[in-house]
C-alpha cells in the first residue's frame, strides 16, 4: 500500500506547525498562519489510517486462519507503542526530578496508564498529547473483542451504527469527551474503511487515474473547509466532522491503491516515505519543543531550530528506541507463536509491518 506511509508525514508535519502557529511562531505570515493554525486535524488523519490498518490486517488473520489471535495482537502492539512512549516519559521523568521541567504528578501518572483522555484540557503541556495515545490504547484493548463478537454485515452495520451515534452525540451539542468522540469516530471510520474494502473491493477498483486525482482532490477541499474552519474539533458539528473524516478515508483508501498521478510521487518520495516511518517518535517529541517549550523561552523567529530539535530527538529515539524493539519483537514473535500459525498471516503482516 504505497503512500500511507506519506499521509503519516502530512498528518504529523500538520500538527508540528499547528503547534507553532498556536504560539503565535508565524504571526507576521497571514496566509501560513491561517492555514496551519487548524493543522491538529493531522491527529485525526491518524485516527483513520490506524483503524483502517488494524482492521485490515485482523481481517487477514480472520480470512486466513478463521480467528484473531489475541494474545499475538497484544503482544505485537505492545511492542510497537510502548517502548517510545515510556521512553519519552522517562524522560519527563527524569527532567521533572531535575528541576527543568515542571510536570503533574497526575499528568505522569494518568500518561503511564494511557488515560490522560480522563480529563479534559489543562494541565501539563509536555504531556497533554497522551490523550491521543490514551484513545488509540483504548482502542487496541477493545476493538478485536468487538471483531470477534460479531462478523459479516453484523459487524459492518454495528461499526456504522457507532459512527452514526457518535456524531449524532457531537452534533447535539455533548462537549464532555468531545476530543476524545471524535477521534474514536475517526477511528472507526478507518475499522469502516477496511471492512468495505474486504467486502466490497470492487468499488475501490477505479481503473482511472484522473479519476483517483480528483477524487483526492475533492476530498482534499471537503477536509480543508471543515479543518480549517476556524472551530475546534469539540465546537464542530458533529455531522461536518463525519463529513471531513469520510473524505480522509476517501483519501486514505485511494493512496493505498497507488498509482495516483502526481500525489503518489510526492507521498512516495524518500523523504517525505522517511518522515511518515519517523511521525510516532515525531510525534511524541515535538510536544516539547513546537507547543510547551516555545512560550517565554523562544523568539517566533527561531522556529528552525525547534522543527530541527524535534527531528533530532525523534531520529535518535526511533534508531535507538523504536526500531530495536521491533527487532526484538520479531525475534520473540518466532520464538513465543508457532510457525504455522504465523505463516497464515506472514504474507500480509510483512507487506503492512513498517505501517503498524
Amino acid at each position: 500500500m504505497p503512500g500511507l506511509d506519506g499521509l503519516r508525514a502530512v498528518a504529523v508535519l500538520l500538527v508540528v506547525f499547528h503547534h507553532l502557529c498556536s504560539q503565535g511562531t508565524f504571526g507576521g505570515w497571514p496566509f501560513l498562519a491561517a492555514t496551519l493554525k487548524h493543522g491538529s486535524f493531522g491527529v485525526q488523519i491518524f485516527f483513520v489510517l490506524s483503524g483502517f490498518l488494524i482492521t485490515w490486517l485482523l481481517l487477514g488473520e480472520e480470512r486466513h486462519s478463521g480467528t484473531i489471535d489475541l494474545k499475538r495482537f497484544y503482544f505485537r502492539r505492545s511492542l510497537r507503542i510502548l517502548p517510545p512512549a515510556f521512553f519519552f516519559l522517562g524522560v519527563m521523568v527524569l527532567l521533572t526530578a531535575l528541576g527543568l521541567l515542571t510536570i503533574g504528578g497526575r499528568d505522569l501518572l494518568f500518561s503511564f496508564l494511557f488515560i490522560r483522555n480522563a480529563y479534559g484540557v489543562g494541565g501539563s503541556p509536555e504531556v497533554a498529547h497522551f490523550w491521543s495515545l490514551a484513545v488509540e490504547e483504548q482502542f487496541y484493548l477493545t476493538w478485536p473483542f468487538f471483531m470477534l463478537a460479531l462478523r459479516g454485515r453484523t459487524r459492518l452495520a454495528a461499526t456504522t451504527a457507532l459512527i452514526a451515534a457518535l456524531a449524532g452525540w457531537r452534533t447535539a451539542g455533548v462537549v464532555h469527551f468531545g476530543v476524545t468522540a471524535a477521534g474514536a469516530e475517526a477511528l472507526l471510520i478507518g475499522c469502516l474503511l477496511a471492512q468495505l474494502r474486504d467486502v466490497r473491493p470492487e468499488w475501490f477498483s477505479m481503473s482511472s487515474a484522473a479519476g483517483r486525482t480528483s477524487l483526492v482532490a475533492v476530498a482534499t477541499v471537503i477536509v480543508s473547509l471543515v479543518a480549517f474552519s476556524g472551530v475546534t474539533q469539540v465546537e464542530q458539528s458533529g455531522l461536518a466532522q463525519t463529513a471531513a473524516l469520510l473524505a480522509v478515508a476517501a483519501i486514505v483508501s485511494t493512496v493505498a491503491e497507488g498509482n495516483v498521478p502526481g500525489i503518489s510521487i510526492v507521498l512516495g518520495s524518500p523523504l517525505i516515505e522517511w518522515i511518515g516511518r519517523l511521525s510516532y517518535s515525531l510525534y511524541l517529541w515535538q510536544q516539547v519543543f513546537c507547543w510547551s517549550r516555545i512560550s517565554g523561552r523562544y523568539a517566533a523567529e527561531d522556529w528552525p531550530t525547534l522543527v530541527v530539535a524535534s527531528f533530532l530527538t525523534a531520529a535518535f529515539s526511533y534508531y535507538v528506541v523504536e526500531q530495536p524493539a521491533l527487532a526484538l519483537r520479531q525475534r520473540l514473535e518466532l520464538r513465543w507463536f508457532p510457525r504455522e500459525k504465523t505463516a497464515r498471516t506472514g504474507a500480509i503482516a510483512g507487506a503492512l509491518a513498517p505501517l503498524a
